[in-house]
């Protein structure tokens, strides 16, 4: 109930002006509808010649005031009345399904940019800890089925407010009749509960499953070439057979608790039809032409009512999907951390290189006794060179990962030009750091589209200049499409060598006051290497630079060594 009451209030607060003139629209179509049922009375009766029994005194003063005396007359006149009524209510139910579509669109649109936010820009100590498939399942199957949901929410919506009007016209026509019926369907409606609580069920089956299901692709694309190697794709593809075949299963039995509701609805409704026209005719003595309308009317609520019981079984199986969604999107929200403006100012007017400070830092990952880092301090001095060596697990990414802001220390301080870096300033400081890691990323685009990625524009001459500055002008040259060159999905049209200077390139095109180099040479050949080392060594002065190596570097210009692991030391 608890997820039924945030959907609902998620849906109103979306667009609440939207939503009541939706509301609006839905009342308008179902009572111009179910003027149109009112004037099939007189049609009727015209039609088989009986009295305007059913015909208030304004109708008929209506055909007279219009000079309609005749039979024929009126039902002409009739006739074209319920026409230019079946007209009105067309135009109203058009433009009623183009609001509908557009706010079910937009509503799930919402949500899906609200969610692909929140987790962007999540801070990363955060993100990290978070299953990578429960993040991508919510933002796709989660939200197609918040989609889904949506639109039958909606439908019912709309069969309710023409089974609300209809069944207050089948009142008026037939009262004694119309009210047993309506006895009947309400102990129907008790029948084919259980089925929307059988479809919740099996929508919490399919979130569970559904993240296992993308946890396994997860894994097969990073371990498929492992797989290959020792022949095991069969150990991946019997899993995902299992996980597919308890998906299909949920599934499956979704669609047999909707089958078997769409039975038993059938089955009362015919039942229905046929006791209606026995206690009409014997018990309440209803007028054939009134009987024939509510029975028209009873054949038309086939639709409305199971769009109602179909849209309460959809939303009963959404609901779980749009709790996951919802829940992602509050931890995520929740987990930020304003920036402070007066640090963020200071920040955002510094252009030189930065100066950076480390004292006693410690840090330890979650659920781990052991620190990476302990009681560290160090010096990293603007504009010069230093570089962090160290064996692996010696805490270099963390270091890194502290230095940029995205994960925050146990205790001790950083500095940066002497003000301490807090949680509420990395964003901006970040603004001013160019980080190029050990496994270089490039999305499927073209080489000017990957180097303009995370920097304002810029215009050949700057783009052409840092790809010299990286040593990667020359092959660039060399692609006949030159910067439009496409480099493939996470850059596998290039080679390592060329993927690593390419972000390189990026990194300077930032004009950062601290480069960040991740083992950033280590696919490079030794000539390309010595000349990219050159490149760094000429870099020294206009920014600070920080380079992360497993053994120490010769760059032939003065440099600083940090050499973890460093517990309880200084260095500089």
């Amino acid at each position: 109930m608890s997820s039924l009451i945030a959907y609902t209030r998620s849906l109103l607060a979306f667009a609440p002006r939207q939503a009541m003139f939706v509301l609006a629209l839905l009342a308008l179509a179902a009572a111009v509808e179910a003027f149109a049922f009112l004037s099939l009375v007189p049609l009727i009766e015209l039609s088989s010649g009986s009295n305007f029994k059913a015909l208030t005194s304004a109708v008929d003063a209506a055909f007279n005031q219009m000079g309609l005396n005749t039979r024929t007359e009126r039902l002409i006149g009739a006739l074209a009345f319920y026409l230019i009524v079946l007209v009105i209510h067309g135009i109203i139910v058009w433009q009623r399904d183009i609001s509908l579509a557009r706010l079910s669109i937009e509503f799930v649109d919402e949500w899906r940019n609200r969610v692909f936010s929140a987790l962007a820009h999540a801070p990363w100590h955060h993100t990290s800890r978070m299953p990578r498939a429960k993040m991508e399942h919510a933002l796709t199957s989660d939200v197609n089925r918040l989609e889904q949901g949506t639109e039958a929410v909606f439908q019912s919506l709309v069969g309710l407010a023409i089974l609300i009007v209809q069944c207050a016209v089948a009142l008026y026509l037939a009262p004694g009749l119309t009210g047993a019926l309506i006895v009947a369907g309400a102990l129907a409606a008790l029948i084919l509960l259980p089925s929307v609580l059988k479809a919740r069920r099996t929508g919490e089956k399919l979130t569970e499953i559904g993240q296992g299901m993308f946890s396994l692709i997860e894994r097969l694309f990073s371990g498929l070439k492992l797989a290959k190697i020792h022949n095991a794709e069969h150990d991946f593809t019997s899993m995902f057979d299992n996980q597919l075949s308890a998906y299909r299963a949920q599934s499956l039995r979704f669609q047999n608790v909707r089958a078997r509701s769409r039975f038993l609805f059938k089955l009362i409704m015919g039942l229905a039809a046929c006791g209606s026209i026995v206690i009409g005719v014997m018990v309440f003595e209803t007028p054939i032409t009134n009987l024939l309308v509510v029975l028209v009317i009873m054949v038309r609520l086939n639709g409305p009512i199971w769009s109602v019981l179909n849209g309460l079984q959809t939303a009963a199986h959404m609901l779980p999907a749009f709790q996951s969604v919802s829940q992602l999107e509050k931890t995520f929200r929740e987990s930020r951390t304003p920036a402070g403006p007066q640090q963020a100012a200071v920040l955002a007017n510094a252009t030189e290189p930065a100066s950076v400070n480390i004292k006693g830092l410690t840090f330890r990952y979650s659920g781990t006794n052991e620190p990476v880092i302990a009681d560290v301090s160090a010096e990293i001095p603007a504009g010069d060179i230093t570089i962090v060596t160290g064996p692996s697990g010696s805490g270099k990414t963390t270091l890194v990962d502290l230095l940029a802001g995205l994960q925050q220390p146990k205790s001790g301080t950083i500095l940066i030009d002497g003000a301490e870096l807090s949680d509420e300033q990395s964003a901006h400081w970040r603004d001013q750091i160019a980080y190029i890691p050990q496994d270089p990323y490039l999305f499927a685009g073209t080489i000017r589209q990957n180097l303009s990625w995370s920097n304002s524009a810029h215009n050949d001459r700057e783009i052409w200049a840092a790809l010299r500055n990286a040593q990667a002008a020359g092959f660039v040259e060399r692609f006949p499409e030159g910067l439009d060159t496409m480099v493939g999905d996470r850059g596998q049209l290039v080679s390592g060598g060329e993927r690593q200077r390419l972000c390189l390139a990026r990194a300077l095109l930032r004009k950062p006051r601290l480069l960040i180099l991740d083992e950033a040479t280590n696919a490079l050949d030794p000539a390309t290497e010595h000349a990219l080392m050159t490149t760094i060594a000429g870099l020294r002065g206009s920014l600070t630079i920080l380079m992360i190596s497993h053994h120490p570097m010769d760059l032939e210009v003065p440099v600083h060594t940090l050499e973890l692991p460093l517990r309880g030391a200084s260095a500089t």
